[in-house]
């Protein structure tokens, strides 16, 4: 099957790096240099995800440190486990 991947951002700039239509449903991802989980990782998923009908539970944030983590806005994955989670 093919990947079907996709962009998305708002004319004021708001916008999430990766969403994943394969298999039908959207997967958001966001991807952060950072190695220290801050919440504000989340925001543009707090925007998008309600006008896409995304729970909470299939929003991610991939991000550089070590431990995942799931949150209260989505779950938090380390680059190094991306592979394990696709």
């Amino acid at each position: 099957m093919r990947p079907a991947l996709a962009y998305w951002r708002d004319s004021n700039g708001h916008e999430v790096e990766l969403i994943d239509y394969t298999g039908g449903a959207a997967r958001p991802y966001e991807i952060k240099s950072g190695s220290t989980y801050q919440s504000s990782y989340f925001d543009n998923l707090k925007k998008w995800g309600p006008m896409a009908n995304v729970p909470v539970d299939d929003r991610t944030v991939i991000y550089a440190g070590s431990t995942p983590l799931s949150t209260s806005q989505g779950r938090l994955l380390p680059w190094v486990q991306l592979c394990h989670a696709i």
